[in-house]
Order: structure tokens, then sequence, then C-alpha cells
């Protein structure tokens, strides 16, 4: 209310408003905030609409209004209407009468009397559910309130205390909801409405919104108020124009959409979808859970803090700061969160992935990329911080109301109020000059606004233009200059000012020195002076308002901007003429020392000088551009110099002469000679009247006189005939000096198709050879016999090999083993609900490449493009596998991340099929690509070995071809191997290191130290010590004389070990800690001061290298040393039996781990055997539960037609004797009475 001060407020709120205990808290707030209570009454709807719902309606209107009379006048109303006279009852479309279908267990809850709401009157005896709840089309309906249809879902403690409101409509189909469509035309709707299709949604909006029957008294008022005294608005007559307006429902319809439905009336569809769906986004609060975010931005000098609204996005507020990241970076950035309603806290240090590092920070005011200029966010600039606001979303006012909080606001002194300024230091009066950058800050009201007069300007000079700029104002009315300077905008700007008051000769000067301020955002420096010239400008035309004002003089509304930007609005004499605007400007620019020439228009029209204010606004077509708030826009446009566009013109026609003569057979330098000359001397206005000839042969003829008349010699054109002889002359030569090239393989292609396998089929043709190659390779004929030795015996397919010489094909024999790859039973969590998905099988697959393989413009293709380049590489390989969904890409150096230009080495992950990942494994290395199997948790897939071969890449993949079924090499440090499956390591370790044993298998999952043991202990020996201890170990290097770093599958057995009977140490070594992700701009962590230890002067400095210096300390018993003796040496027998127990432990381990696997496999297939019977015992009981089933419903239904056929032979024998009653009744005569029997006597016989 105290920010946008509307004329009239209008105030809806519920029937027990005045009397809340709060009442005279929200009365007091609109007080203070300079309102007063115009109207206020209770208003039902009940007198005019068959609802009952009671509003308490306020208008207030602002103090320094005129006081008006208000006029109440009393409608004639008929009399109250029902649900079947007011016409609101709808046929209702299916999905809208599910929504209103009642459940039988919450029609039970209806009609509970538990739930009955409480009586607002005493009654003398219960109220009956049904007559409460039921309301037929001659009844009324209760207040509708925002939880109908879901009431019943609340607490049952709170429906016991309160009740369960609600109304059921009964019609002959059943009871149910009232729709959302009939309680809008219950409301009294005038225009479309927009019904969602979420119910809930739907109740909300019409629940709390306010009927036009509600709304349209008060606003007859407010317009009473605020409206033109010639126009008397009746609020009885605008009561009943509603009500003539209202949509019926024998008129209305309902146009179903994808989101929803519009209620129109009939032949209006096309009109209500105009006006129901473009509404403004209606304004929330945000859900529970979402608040402002915060993060840094910082350079070399300078740290800004940012905040930004929860509906804001990074990449639009990167955008509009004029840069962009990569969505890497963007995902690595971690907004802090800041509290909401108070005080923004001081900076403090942000962790590293909360901040984003600049090489500059950007200028103000900032310019948006291309992409982002129709992004729609308020920059507003704060005392600590710059808060990003999304202007047209639906929490734009509470984003504000926050920000204000945030800066302090709530904590301000109870004479401040809040100030909303442009950068231009225009006062905001509205949510329309809510755009762009604004300055926020708590201000002084009583502060007034500096002006200038014309005298005044001479007190200014300037010291410096720059490095720092500074002014300096002298003579009698520095002080008063002084204060009105906006030194609070400059300072929003990123410039403070300090003020350096001296006393000279009786005469008082004051420097004002512009400091760029530390942790802002800065106006660049150059632009300061030409900014106090705008303000000088500013406080001129305040000091001629006010005179005017003072003088009441004629005066006229006026919009000054420059360049399109407000920086004043205000009153201007009517007689002040345009061109006195100019030398105002002139004026203005020339006391700060920064003259710059500028035109006046009005908005887009130019006027004459001449023309005074008051002239420029009047007319039906005033000469002036007047905006629709009735403003006189006055627009200063600064010259602008350097556009360029004769240069561009003075190159167009370098450009088309030269392209004329080289046309024309002259060389480039007879070329360039000639446009020299000619363009400084002709000029170019004479050369552009020849280029716009559009006859070539014309144009080259008038460029000849040209030149002739400037006296620029053009040498003869050489005939085509003479060029092409001394073209083809130059050719021969250059062919004859050439020397004759050596045909390569590289020259020469093989058709595909001319070679065909044993079936007839066509070969391939192949670029590079790899193990399991199929097809026809062209090669030197010195490389034909290398290539014959290295792949005979390799292959079960075939491969031919053609050389250039001869072009013979060679056919080979190549042997090749297919490893078939198993599936594995996933384990599923017991779930609620649970949905199962054929999913194909597929296998994480991690594709890198090094630098030191490709040339260096392939790997700057590489670094722009990895994933395409790396898949092309494998599919000139041979291989048909395709990368799916890649991910993760790194660009890495040394082992760190770092950016793409500088990498030594690029990896990605993707995903292949399982049946093609053994066809694409044995392309690894031999394209010059690595591919490692991982699993989905990112760690390398099992069932692979690798063996590790001395030598270089073309040896080890030599070496290759003699393995059986190699699955590629693998690439490491200085080293290659070869990966075969795991089953085949000891047969792949025998070929490639023949004379070496093969290490053991032992799956490490952490290391250990092993200090103090015999100096001569071997890795074997440690082996056969660790097995007696129950420990399996891996020996991984040897550190020193005693000291081995071992690989274990677990930890070592407790207590002090020993070797010999002398004691060992065991030490675990900690893996490396892996640092969180932080943004690659973060800054480094500030140094801890509590994380220096420094040494006491009783301590012993060669403890801190003893081993042994914790062991004292640590819990457990004692243990006696023991006793001195030497190493005792096994004899050669012995020793020789225990070095093959290693063999032999090795191949029983071989056999266990087969009958393990035998088990794995067969336990897995008893298990799947389980699951199979398993599902046919469901499916059997299901089908016998079906049958009997429809057994039980098949003798219900005998049952049932034998009872109506016997019920119908009943009534069937029923309707007979009734039709022989009826017979003999018919036969037998009222005027006869029964004759007498012969044989019986009379009456007195009997």
């Amino acid at each position: 209310m105290a920010f946008l001060r509307p004329p009239v407020i209008l105030l809806e709120q519920v029937p027990g408003f005045r009397q809340h205990k709060h009442y005279s808290v929200v009365e007091a707030a609109w007080t203070e905030a300079g309102y007063q209570v115009a109207w206020m009454g209770m208003s039902d709807l009940l007198e005019c609409a068959p609802v009952s719902r009671k509003r308490f309606l306020v208008v207030l209107r602002r103090n320094d209004l005129e006081a008006r009379c208000i006029t109440m006048d009393t409608p004639v109303l008929p009399p109250r209407p029902t649900l079947s006279s007011f016409d609101c009852l709808l046929d209702l479309p299916a999905e809208m009468q599910k929504a209103c279908h009642l459940p039988e267990e919450v029609m039970q809850m209806y009609l509970d009397p538990w739930f009955m709401p409480p009586r607002m009157h005493a009654a003398t005896r219960p109220q009956d559910p049904k007559s409460f709840r039921f309301r037929t089309p001659s009844d009324r309906a209760a207040c509708f309130v925002a939880q109908y249809h879901y009431q019943h879902e609340l607490a049952t403690g709170a429906l016991e205390r309160a009740g369960l409101y609600g109304v059921l409509l009964s019609l002959p189909q059943g009871a149910r909801f009232f729709s959302g469509a009939e309680i809008a035309l219950i409301h009294g709707a005038v225009c479309p409405i927009w019904l969602p299709k979420d119910d809930r949604q739907q109740m909300v909006l019409l629940g709390n919104g306010l009927s036009p029957l509600h709304a349209v008294v008060p606003l007859a008022f407010a317009l009473q108020i605020v409206g033109p005294r010639s126009l008397q608005v009746s609020n009885a007559q605008a009561l009943l124009q509603c009500l003539a307006m209202r949509m019926r429902a024998s008129q209305a319809a309902l146009l179903p959409l994808r989101d929803g439905w519009v209620l129109h009336r009939r032949g209006e569809a096309f009109e209500a979808v105009a006006d129901a769906l473009p509404w403004h986004t209606r304004q929330l609060r945000p859900p529970k859970g979402r608040t402002f975010g915060r993060f840094e931005m910082y350079d070399e000098a300078d740290v800004c803090q940012i905040v930004l609204a929860p509906d804001v996005s990074i990449t639009a507020l990167l955008s509009c700061l004029g840069h962009e990241f990569p969505d890497e970076c963007l995902e690595q950035l971690h907004l802090c969160p800041v509290p909401l309603d108070q005080p923004l806290a001081p900076s403090l240090d942000l962790p590293g992935e909360s901040c984003l590092q600049f090489e500059s920070l950007p200028t103000l005011p900032f310019v948006p990329l291309q992409a982002a200029a129709e992004q729609d966010l308020l920059v507003v600039i704060g005392r600590r911080a710059y808060y990003f606001l999304l202007r047209g979303g639906p929490l734009f006012y509470w984003a504000m109301a926050q920000t204000q909080a945030l800066e302090g606001w709530r904590e301000a002194e109870f004479f401040e109020e809040e100030a909303w300024t442009t950068l231009e230091g225009h006062r905001i009066k509205g949510r329309d000059d809510l755009h762009g950058m604004v300055h926020f800050r708590v201000a002084d009201p009583f502060q007034s606004s500096g002006q200038v007069s014309l005298d005044q300007l001479s007190a200014f000079t300037t010291l410096s233009a720059v490095a720092p700029p500074s002014i300096r104002i002298t003579g009698p009315d520095a002080v008063p200059l002084c204060k009105g300077f906006p030194a609070p905008l400059f300072l929003s700007l990123g410039w403070s000012i300090n003020l350096l008051p001296t006393v000279d000769n009786e005469s008082l000067r004051a420097d004002l020195v512009f400091v760029p301020c530390k942790d802002r955002f800065r106006l660049p420096e150059h632009q300061v002076l030409p900014t106090c010239a705008k303000h000088l400008l500013a406080g001129l035309f305040r000091a001629m308002e006010s005179v005017a004002v003072n003088n009441l003089e004629p005066s006229t509304a006026c919009k000054v901007q420059v360049e399109g930007r407000t920086f004043w609005q205000g009153f201007l004499p009517a007689g002040l003429e345009f061109s006195e605007l100019g030398d105002l400007w002139d004026a203005a620019c020339g006391a700060v020392n920064m003259p710059v020439p500028s035109r006046v228009f009005s908005g887009p029209r130019q006027v004459s000088p001449a023309v005074c204010l008051g002239q420029a606004c009047q007319g039906p077509l005033p000469p002036g551009f007047v905006n629709k708030a009735g403003w006189l826009l006055i627009s200063f446009m600064p010259e602008t110099r350097g556009g360029g566009a004769k240069d561009i013109k003075y190159k167009t026609a370098q450009t088309d002469m030269a392209q004329l003569l080289l046309d024309q057979g002259l060389s480039l330098s007879q070329t360039t000679a000639i446009v020299d000359k000619l363009l400084p001397l002709a000029g170019l206005p004479r050369v552009q009247r020849v280029f716009d000839l559009s006859d070539p042969d014309h144009r080259w003829h008038q460029l000849q006189v040209l030149c002739k008349q400037f006296s620029v010699p053009v040498p003869e054109a050489v005939s085509g005939a003479t060029k092409a002889l001394m073209s083809t002359a130059a050719e021969a030569t250059r062919r004859r000096i050439r020397a004759e090239p050596k045909p390569k393989a590289a020259d020469f292609a093989l058709l595909p198709g001319f070679f065909r396998n044993a079936d007839g089929t066509p070969a391939a043709v192949l670029s590079q050879l790899m193990p399991g190659a199929s097809g026809v390779y062209l090669c030197d004929s010195g490389d034909a016999n290398r290539l014959l030795q290295d792949w005979a015996g390799n292959c079960n397919d075939e491969l031919g090999l053609a050389t250039v010489v001869s072009l013979q094909l060679l056919p080979l024999e190549i042997r090749s083993s297919c490893m078939p790859v198993g599936t594995i039973l996933a384990r599923h969590a017991k779930c609620d609900k649970d949905a199962t998905v054929a999913l194909p099988e597929a296998t994480c697959i991690c594709a890198t490449v090094f630098k030191d393989e490709f040339a260096a413009a392939d790997w700057q293709c590489l670094t722009q493009n990895p994933v395409r380049l790396i898949a092309d590489k494998l599919r000139a390989s041979g291989s048909t596998v395709s990368l799916e969904a890649p991910w993760g890409r790194s660009f890495r150096k040394n082992g760190k991340a770092c950016p793409p230009a500088d990498c030594e080495s690029i990896q990605f992950h993707c995903r292949v099929q399982t049946g093609e990942l053994l066809q694409l494994l044995r392309c690894s290395g031999h394209s010059q690509v690595y591919l490692t199997p991982k699993t989905w948790q990112g760690e390398i897939a099992k069932g692979y070995a690798v063996v590790w071969a001395p030598g270089e890449k073309d040896e080890v993949a030599r070496l290759s071809l003699q393995v059986p079924d190699p699955l590629g090499l693998v690439g490491a440090k200085r080293r290659f191997g070869i990966r075969v499956a795991e089953a085949a390591f000891e047969a792949a370790w025998a070929i490639v290191r023949p004379h070496q044993d093969a290490p053991p298998k032992v799956e490490v999952t952490g290391l250990y130290k092993l200090l103090s043991a015999p100096p001569q202990v071997r890795g074997t020996d440690i082996q056969d010590w660790a097995k007696q201890m129950g420990w399996d170990v891996r020996p991984l290097r040897c550190m020193g004389p005693g000291q081995w770093l071992l690989g274990a599958g677990g930890p070592p057995p407790a207590g002090l070990l020993s070797i010999n009977q002398q004691a060992v140490l065991v030490q675990a070594v900690a893996p490396r800690q892996s640092a969180r992700p932080v943004v690659c701009a973060g800054r480094a962590p500030r140094p801890s001061t509590g994380s220096t230890t420094t040494q006491g002067p009783d301590e012993d400095p060669l403890a801190a290298n003893d081993p042994w210096r914790s062991y004292l300390t640590a819990h457990g018993r004692p243990i006696a040393a023991p006793a001195a003796s030497g190493p005792r040496q096994v004899e050669a027998p012995h020793q020789q039996r225990y070095d093959q127990q290693e063999t032999r432990l090795q191949k029983l381990e071989a056999g266990l781990e087969e009958v393990r696997r035998g088990h794995t496999a067969m336990a897995q297939q008893l298990a799947t055997t389980q699951t199979v019977v398993e599902q046919q015992v469901d499916q059997v009981k299901g089908e016998m539960n079906q049958f009997a089933k429809d057994f039980q419903q098949q003798l219900q239904a005998n049952a049932e037609q034998q009872r109506q056929a016997q019920l119908a032979h009943q009534v069937q024998m029923q309707s007979g004797f009734e039709d022989i009653k009826a017979m003999l009744t018919r036969r037998a005569s009222p005027q006869k009475r029964p004759a007498e029997l012969p044989e019986m006597g009379g009456q007195d016989d009997l």
C-alpha cells in the first residue's frame, strides 16, 4: 500500500473481521500508510443468489484525495431465488461428473451426525443430517469454502470439534457435490471462467474468489470517489445490471481443452478463449522450503554477493550479466540458502562450490547476451548484495517484500521510508518503472533533492576526469550544493565520494573525489563525470519547477529522457522553448568540462527549436509526443561519433574495383597499384557511380575513361588463349621437374565387392588389422611377409592380404574364439508397488584417448568434439557397435582436471549392448582408443584380467596375436598390457612371460606396509608366511630392506605378528581422501591457524620416524622379547618342497574356484526353476479361483432364474384362480335366489 500508493483500495474479508483481536493492528497499518475508511459494510449473496455467502467489504481512500460524499442506494430485488429458478444446474461432462461423485465411505461420513457443524442458534431437537446435507433444486445452497469436495480429508479431531461443512446436490440420479462450473454460476459469473482439470485447484480458486455480486458495490463506491463528477454511478443500479448480465445454465456451455474447461455463453467460444486464457500470472506465495539463494562472484580485486529469488535460473542470471558458462560448471555451483524476513548477514566466507571467478567483473549497466534479451529480470542494488527477481513471475511482489526485509526495512526508524530509484536517479512511482536495474535503500523522507540554479553552475570545476575523477565546488553555495549532491546514487553505481573541504582566504571550497567501492559492480570510470552532468541538469529542472510552482506560473508535465532512459519527471514552465532545453544541456555538461553536443526531440518526433513546451502538447495533433499518462516526452540525444559507414563504403569500392580488374586479366600487383592510385584521385562518389551500372562491359569502359581522365595507366589485358598457353607450359615444366613417386598402398583403394568369400558373399574391405578381423586388407609388398608371420593361425575366419606390386590375394586361416556373456539375477527389494519392464542388457564402457598417439591437428579436433571423432575411429576400425548415451566427458593432465586446450587425455563413458561388448573390446588399443568395461557404479568390471607385457605398443600388439582370444590392449603409464578373460589369465601369462610364475589371485581391498621383516625375505616367502597366518596377501613392491607394500583381501590377524621369531609391524595404508567437487573458479581455502603444530623443546626429533612409537601406548598384554638367535636356514630339499607348495596351492585354489562357480551356476539354475514353478503354481491358483468364482456365479444365476420362474408360476396360478372366481361371479344373477334342493327340507326341518 505504501509502495504503490493507489488512490482507492478495496478490501474483502470474512464476517468476523472487525471482532478479530488483530483488527486494531491492521487498522493502524492502513492509517500509517495514509488511508482512511470511506465505507465499510456487510453483504450476503443470499439476497440475490441461491447461496449464503457473507463478506465484510471495506473501501479505503487516500488522505490527500478530495473528500467526496458516497451515495448508497438500496436495490429493489426480486424474491430470494432457488437453485431451480436461478438456472444454475448443468449437465456435466463425464470427467467433471466423476470429480463430483462421492464414494460410499465418504457419503457415510457426511451423513454421520457426529460430524454435524454446531448450530448457530439454540434448537429444541437435533438437526437431521439428510435434511442439512441434501439440497434439492427447490432449496438454496450453503457457503462454498476452498476445501469443498475435500474437507472430509481433514483430521478427525478437527472435524469433531468444528464439524464437517458442505452440502450436496440431491437429484433423481443420486446425491453429488456441486461442480465448479455450477458454483461459478451460483456466484453470478458474468464473463468466461477458466476451470482447470485439477479439481483441488478448481475448488481453491472458486472458494477463495470474490463474487461479482459482492465486488460491484465497492467498485461503484470507488468510482464515485475517483471518477468524474459528471458520471453518477449508483451501487443499486450496478448490482441490478450485474444480475442481468450473469450467465445462466441454459445459455452456458463448457469448452474442453487439454488442461481444463472454459465456461462461456453458447456461440461465444472464440471470445471466451480470448478472454480466459491471456490472464496475467496470479501472484502467489512460494511453497514451503523454497527460499532465496546466495553465491559469490569475484575477480582478483572484488567479491560481489549475488542473491536470487527462487524462480530465477542461474543461466538467465549469467545471461543478464553478459556471460555464459558450461552446464558442467553450473551443475557444480551450490546456492547457499538465505534466511527470510531478516536483514542479510554480512559477507561470510562461502564454500568454494558457491563461488564463480571471472577475469573481470561486469560493469554497470549490465549488457545481456543476445540470446537473453527477452529475459524479464529485475536487478535490485542493495547495500551488501545484488538481488535478481523475475518481474513476470507469480512470486514478484513477495520477492520484492523479501528484498526490502533483507535490506533492513523492518528494522528502520519510524520516520524513515523506502526509496526505489533507477540508475538515472529517477524516483520510481509505479510498477511500469520496475524494469532493468533499480536501487533500493531506506531513506530519510525529510532530505530534499538537490536544486541547482544557472548561477550556481559556475561553482563547479573539474579537477581530473580519470584516476580518480574529481570535481571542486567553490563559493558561498558550496555547503547546500554538497548536501544536495546524489551521493547514495553514485554509491549504488559503485563509486563512493570523499569530501575534502578547505577554507582559503575566507572562501569555502570542497573537493569531491570519486573512489571505487570495494566489492561492488561499478560504472566505468570515463562515465562518472557525464553522469554528474545529467544530475546537474536534473537539479536545474528541479529549481525551475520550484520557481514555477511558487509563482503559480503555467507549467507542463514533462518526462525527461536521455537516450530513451528517464532521469527526471516533473513540471516545467510552459513557456520554455526546446532551444533553451538544449542550452541547459550544454550548460550542465560545460560545468564539469565534458561538452557533449546534443539534439532535443519529443519522443520519436522532431520539434522545431522555437516551439515552447505549452504549444508542444496542445491541439488535436500536438507537435510533441504525449504518452497515455499525459506526460510530454523530452528526449536528449547526445552526438555519436565513429559509426564507420564511410570506411565500409571505401573498402567496398576497393573490393569491387579490384575484382573488376582481376576479371579483365590483370595481375595482382597491377590491380593493387591501380586501386591505390585511382581511388584517392577520383574520389569515392565517382567510383561508386561507375559500379552502380548494371552492364559489365559498360562498367569496364567507364572505369577506363576514369583512369584516362586522372592519368592512371591501365596495362593491356592478356587474351584468354595466351593465358591458357602460359599456364599449360608452366604445368608441363612443373611436372617434368617433379620426381616420380613410388607406388604405395595408401595411394590405392580396393573396390568393395571385387573380392568374395568362399560362400560367394562380398568380402569386407579392412582399413587396419585387428584380432578377429575378417576381410581383405591392402598393404605394401615390404610389409606382407611380416603380416603373414604375425597373423598366421590367429583366426578361424577368412583374411586376405592384397599387395600393391602383384595385387595377389593370399588366403589364410585365422582362429578366433567366442566367449558367451552370462546374465546375473538382480535382487529386488520388497516394495508396496512394482512394475516389471523389459530392459535391454547393456554394459558401461569408458573410452580413453591419449595425446601422444595423435597428431596436433587431430588432437585439437578431438578436444572440440571427442565423442563423434572417437566413434568415427572405432567405425573406421571395422566396429559396428554404436555408442549409446555418452556422458561424463573429462579432460585431464597429470591425473587432474584441466581445460580442454591443455589436456593430455580425454575420456567419457557410454552404454553398449552386452552382446556387442566383446566385439568392441577387441578394438581397444588397436584403433588408438582404449576401452575399459565398468560397472554402473564406476568400478572396473570383474571377469577380465590384464597381462602387462614389456616393450612398446607395436611389440605388445604383435605379441597379442599369439594370445588366444585377446580382448584388446590396455594402456597405462609407460606400459601396455593385453586384456583377456579371467579364466584365460594363466594361459596368457605363460605366453607373454614364459619364464615367470603367474601372480596369485587375490582380490585386493586394502593396502598394508610390512615393516621390520628379515632383509633376505622374498615375495614368495611373504606369501608362505601369510598363508600360515590365514591371511591372503599379494606382495606389490619392495620399498627397502625388510619393508614391503602388500595388497590384501582383508585385515591382518589380531595380535603381534612375527617371521622366524622376529617381530614384524603391519600398518594399514589410509586411502587417499577424495576432494569435494567444487567449481573450478572457486577460491582456495584459507590456511587454518590451528593446523600448525610446534615441536616442544623436550621431544626427541627421531621419534617422529620411529614406526614403533605407538606400540607401548597400545592396549594389550606385554610380550616378552624373543631370544637372541640367528635366523634358521631351511635345508635344500625342504626349500624345494616349500617352493612347489605355492604352485600346488594355486592349482587347488583354481579347482576350488571352479567348484564354487559350478555351485553358483547350480544355485542360480535352482532359483530360476523355483521361480518358474512358483509362477506356474500361482497361475494354477488363479485359474482355480476364477473357475470357482464363475461356477458360483453360474449357480447363483441358476437359482435366481429358478426363483423367478417359481414366482412367475405362482403369479400365473393366482391369476388363473382370480379369473375363475370372476367367471363364477358373473354367471350368478343378483336378482335370483338359489333354488332349494328337492331332497332337502325347508328351514323348519332344519
